[in-house]
């Protein structure tokens, strides 16, 4: 019950205090966005409702699978539009609440527990899917401009029994060869099996990579088109903060992105960094969080091979859910893995 009281309250905070939206907001002028019209459920979810119910007197959608994290986005949604909440009730787990939008009144109803959802608008009242700045940039592909290629094979079913040809997102080309990142996430690993000191050269992550990972996902034909990279482990890969180096330079078939690349050199806005995880790599253990997602799916944060504290090598950078930077030690929890390389499209394997 503290739990499902704390839900209310945040919502109530969220709405109450809003008035209008934030002075200096991207955000277009709300008048000219909602109109007489209040924020629809579906600017959340990204459906349509699973049920609708319509009376002379009110319409109701009902949807289902709802959670914690859409209920809280549909509270800063309605901030923004300058809502505020009526008044509400908790009554057993179940959230009621009386909403006031520019002018127009309505309920909303969220049961934690089953996850569903309803929105009843009285007559006269509808909600409108929002078409505000923040949210086409949510609904355009920040990669839709960028080349895709399939090559290899992983699991990427919950069971791990299939063999699903990998994605991969074309990053930079140079001539016959091109660099290719993991267009998801396939697995979770930890960058290192031991809390020590540690640089991607001796990592755990490595060695899985350029040996478990590479004669899991690619024939010994497609082996032969991956190209052995010379991996720049200098500070210059590094965070500009950070005084370390990442070590020796290697000599890898499979790496991950330095700092610089992922976040200077090919992958230049937070968008773009945002990742999703195959079924299997969520059963793996990726760390999923929707509140960041644009998609109706989760979003993880992903391994980089750069030393992230700037005093100390047992902690490494990573892309966390919304695409920013982050660093962890190298012993946490295991991270999701987007595996990169450099591919001869020349090769006999394309013949």
């Amino acid at each position: 019950m503290k739990k499902i009281l704390a839900y209310a309250i945040l919502l109530t905070m969220l709405m109450t205090f809003a008035g209008s939206a934030v002075s200096g907001s991207l955000l277009p002028d709300l008048d000219e966005v909602y109109g007489v019209d209040v924020p629809s459920f579906m600017n959340v979810v990204k459906r349509e409702p699973d049920d609708e119910k319509e009376t002379e007197q009110e319409k109701k959608e009902i949807y289902l699978n709802v959670n914690d994290s859409d209920y809280e986005a549909y509270g800063i949604l309605l901030k923004e539009a300058g809502c505020v909440t009526e008044s509400y009730l908790v009554r057993d787990g179940v959230i009621e609440l009386n909403i006031s939008c520019r002018g127009h009144s309505f309920s909303f109803t969220y049961d934690p527990e089953n996850h569903t959802a309803e929105v009843v608008y009285p007559e006269g009242v509808s909600g409108i899917v929002v078409e505000t700045a923040s949210l086409a940039q949510e609904e355009q592909d920040p990669l839709s401009d960028r080349e895709y290629m399939v090559f290899g094979s992983y699991p990427q079913q919950k069971d791990g029994e299939d063999r699903t040809p990998i994605e991969w997102i074309v990053l930079a080309r140079e001539g016959s060869k091109v660099l290719l990142l993991s267009r998801y996430g396939l697995d979770a690993w930890q960058f290192h099996h031991k809390g020590q000191t540690v640089t991607w050269g001796r990592s755990s992550i490595r060695n899985w990579l350029n040996y478990n990972f590479l004669k899991s996902a690619f024939t010994e034909k497609e082996q032969s088109a991956i190209i052995v990279t010379n991996v720049d482990n200098s500070k210059s890969q590094g965070q500009e903060g950070c005084r370390l180096s990442g070590g020796s330079n290697t000599k890898d078939r499979i790496f991950l992105l330095s700092y610089h690349e992922a976040f200077r050199q090919y992958l230049t806005s937070d968008a773009e960094r945002i990742c999703y995880p195959t079924e299997y790599a969520a059963a793996r253990g990726a760390y999923e969080s929707r509140y960041y997602a644009r998609e109706k799916a989760d979003s993880v944060w992903w391994w980089l091979r750069s030393p992230g504290d700037p005093a100390i090598y047992n902690y490494a950078w990573y892309v966390n859910y919304d695409g920013t930077d982050h660093n962890v030690f190298v012993y946490s929890n295991p991270g999701t893995v987007r595996p990169a390389l450099w591919l001869d499209l020349d090769s006999a394997a394309f013949k």
